[in-house]
C-alpha cells in the first residue's frame, strides 16, 4: 500500500537521498542545502508531498513552489510543479496521484510548470491542464537607441514617493525575495513610470554567448503591468550596465499584449541560446502547462521566464 502525504522537516535528508538515487548524484539539490532552502522550504516547511511504501521508505515526490512564499500578502497564488518523479516499475501510477493530491492540498488559484517534457504533455492535457510552448522572443539593441517619450520614466532608482500598484500576482517585494535576496545571480532590476504613475518592475540579468561573444539581457520576471515588457525593450537604456547589451530576450507562454514590431520569435533558423548552465548553442524550446482552480479568475496565467524553478542555479563553482 502507498501513502500519499505533505513532507515534514524530518524527510528532508530522505528526498535527497531520493534525488540523488533515481535523478542523479551530481543534481545541485543534493548537495547544496541553501539552493533547496530558497526554493522548497517555507517557515520551516517541506516543500515537497510525498508516496510512501508500507515500510515508510518514500518511492515518489513531487515538489512545489509558490508566489506566496516570495510575499503572502499576494492576492492570487500559484503552485509551481518541479522536481516530479517516482520510483520505476511501480504499479499505481504515484505520479498522478501526487499531482492529485497537491490540487486537493493547496489553496492556490492555479497549478502550472515550465519546461515541461514532451513525453508528459499528454498526462496533463488528460488531467486537465492547459499546455503550449513557451515564445522565445528577442530583440536586437541598436547603438543608437530610440528617443524615449517625455511620458515614460525607466530607471533603475525606485521613487519611493512615487505610488505603486501591484498587479496580479507578483510584487515588488516577491521579487526581490526570490530573485534579489537570494545572490546566486547577479540581477539588475528597473522601474518603469508614466507620467508619474507606476507601470511595471523588469527584473534580468546579463548572459553572454561564448560563441557569438554577444551579450543578452534577458528579462527574468516582472510585477505590475505586463505591457511594461514591451515599453522596457522598446526603450531602456543599459548605459549603466557595465556590459555592453547586444540583444534583450524573454519567454512568454502568450505574447497577445506584447507591441507588435518590438520583438521577433525565435525559430530554429535564427534563435538566441536558451540554456546557459551548460550552455547548449543548439535551438531549444520550452513547454508549458497550468490549470486554473480558481473558476472565478477570468484571465489566463501568463507565464515568463523565470517562475518555477527556471532560475534555480544548475551549478555553483564557490560551492565545495
Amino acid at each position: 500500500m502507498i501513502n500519499y502525504i505533505h513532507a515534514k522537516p524530518i524527510d528532508y535528508k530522505e528526498i535527497q537521498k531520493f534525488l540523488k538515487d533515481y535523478w542523479s548524484p551530481d543534481h545541485i539539490l543534493v548537495n547544496d542545502d541553501e539552493v533547496f532552502n530558497h526554493f522548497f522550504v517555507c517557515k520551516n516547511q517541506l516543500q515537497f508531498f510525498l508516496a510512501k511504501d508500507s515500510r515508510g521508505c518514500i518511492v515518489g515526490i513531487l515538489g512545489y513552489i509558490t508566489n506566496s512564499q516570495f510575499d503572502n500578502n499576494l492576492n492570487q497564488d500559484i503552485a509551481w510543479l518541479s522536481m516530479w518523479m517516482s520510483k520505476p516499475s511501480l504499479k499505481e501510477p504515484v505520479g498522478i496521484k501526487l499531482i492529485k493530491f497537491l490540487e486537493d492540498s493547496l489553496d492556490v488559484d492555479y497549478v502550472a510548470s515550465i519546461g515541461v517534457g514532451y513525453p508528459v504533455i499528454p498526462i496533463y492535457q488528460r488531467m486537465g491542464y492547459d499546455t503550449g510552448q513557451m515564445f522565445h522572443l528577442m530583440k536586437s539593441v541598436s547603438k543608437k537607441l530610440d528617443g524615449i517619450s517625455m511620458n515614460y520614466l525607466i530607471t533603475d532608482n525606485l521613487d519611493k514617493a512615487k505610488e505603486r500598484t501591484s498587479y496580479e500576482y507578483k510584487s515588488d517585494h516577491y521579487i526581490e525575495a526570490k530573485y534579489l535576496r537570494s545572490k546566486f545571480y547577479n540581477y539588475s532590476i528597473f522601474y518603469i513610470y508614466k507620467d508619474n504613475s507606476y507601470i511595471s518592475s523588469i527584473i534580468g540579468r546579463v548572459l553572454c554567448d561564448p560563441d557569438s561573444k554577444k551579450n543578452i539581457f534577458r528579462i527574468v520576471d516582472f510585477a505590475g503591468d505586463r505591457k511594461g515588457i514591451s515599453i522596457f525593450a522598446k526603450y531602456a537604456s543599459f548605459a549603466r550596465l557595465p556590459e555592453t547589451i547586444d540583444y534583450i530576450d524573454v519567454l512568454l507562454s502568450e505574447v497577445s499584449f506584447v507591441e507588435d514590431g518590438i520583438f521577433e520569435a525565435c525559430t530554429s533558423q535564427n534563435y538566441l541560446p536558451l540554456y546557459f548552465e551548460p550552455f547548449i548553442s543548439d535551438y531549444k524550446e520550452k513547454n508549458f502547462c497550468f490549470k486554473k482552480l480558481n473558476k472565478e479568475n477570468t484571465q489566463n496565467l501568463l507565464i515568463i521566464t523565470g517562475d518555477c524553478d527556471q532560475e534555480r542555479p544548475n551549478q555553483r563553482n564557490n560551492v565545495p
